[in-house]
């Protein structure tokens, strides 16, 4: 194959990406690669936590096998790069998303949904996430049949040079993607599941007080206040109630608490000294889809927004709502 029909893409621009970030990169490479008759996608690693030098191949994050079945139509196929050796590995500097809204273009805007709704996790992720939802939501999801079920083993690696690593790839076949609702093949169990995204973590009041104008902890007071207020407004003590956030020990989560909320939170499968922050997140993503009645979420946030779109409008417990505040405008 010609060397110009392979791109090698570097999934993370700069070591702040996080998931949502590398989620975009990988989505603009493959929409590039449709545009360009580029055959091969080749990406280099994952970032499993911003701010590091820590990273895992993507076959350990993501379902080649099945995201590659959804690919042959356009003649493209992802390789995972982790032992490659190359300088050729480059960002992709196109963002498909903002270029889409700032023209209008709703059938691109469609076919991202599309792409986004094919990116499967690994078993690895998708198993844990599983077993959450079938031990504290009561769901009972539908299994289908699977094949090339190979357990990947579970640590990320963190180097300093990773071309110095060798790493097995390895492919496995299960459903669970980023889009699949897979409400449509649970029983709910008669229970409401509200879900909050409690971004109140310190990398988050430094960024949004910045963008605020405002002193930090003025800012993360109106924060708490505005959350606090949705949670007494929108949420029935009685309902399970599931935080996604990095940091449980905050005045919201005490305010819950106190006031005898049915809350739960998400035990993070990746430690502090194993960091991978966006491993955890990819897991709160898959789970954070089981809303059923409430969602509580940033404007502002790419976690938020994403997994907005996989919240479906409707469940058995009637419409969902949806609720979200401007974090670059807290006092709008």
């Amino acid at each position: 194959m010609a060397e110009t029909n392979i791109f090698f893409l570097k999934l993370a621009r700069e070591n702040n990406n996080g998931l949502c970030n590398q989620l975009l990169s990988l989505v603009s490479a493959i929409l590039f690669c449709i545009r360009t008759k580029k055959y091969t996608l080749i990406v280099d690693k994952f970032l499993t936590e911003i701010n590091t030098n820590s990273y895992c191949s993507i076959s350990q994050v993501f379902n080649l096998f099945e995201i590659n079945k959804y690919l042959h139509k356009y003649n493209i196929k992802i390789v995972d790069g982790f032992t490659i050796n190359s300088r050729a590995f480059i960002p992709i500097s196109w963002d498909v998303i903002t270029l889409a809204k700032k023209h209008n273009n709703v059938r691109l805007l469609a076919f991202i949904d599309e792409i986004y709704s094919n990116l499967y996790f690994s078993r690895y992720l998708t198993s844990y996430a599983l077993n959450f939802t079938i031990e504290n939501l009561n769901y009972n999801p539908v299994l289908y049949n699977q094949s090339d079920n190979i357990n990947i083993e579970e640590h990320e690696h963190e180097h300093e040079d990773e071309h110095e690593h060798e790493h097995e790839h390895e492919h496995e076949h299960i459903e669970g993607n980023v889009g699949e609702n897979e409400t449509d093949n649970v029983n709910y169990a008669n229970k409401k599941i509200n879900v909050i995204h409690l971004r109140i973590e310190d990398d988050a009041i430094d960024h949004w007080s910045k963008q605020n104008n405002m002193d930090q902890h003025v800012f993360k007071r109106l924060l708490i206040v505005k959350y606090i207020e949705l949670i007494k407004n929108n949420i029935q003590k009685e309902d399970i109630t599931l935080v996604l956030t990095g940091n449980t020990n905050n005045d919201v989560v005490h305010f819950m608490k106190e006031n005898n909320y049915n809350v739960m939170f998400i035990d993070k499968k990746f430690a502090s000294n194993k960091p991978g922050r966006e491993l955890n997140a990819i897991i709160d993503l898959i789970i954070g889809r089981y809303c059923n009645n409430v969602f509580i979420g940033c404007d502002g946030s790419t976690f938020s927004e994403l997994l907005l779109k996989y919240i479906p409008d409707e469940s058995v417990h009637g419409v969902i709502q949806k609720i979200t505040f401007d974090l670059n405008k807290i006092i709008a």
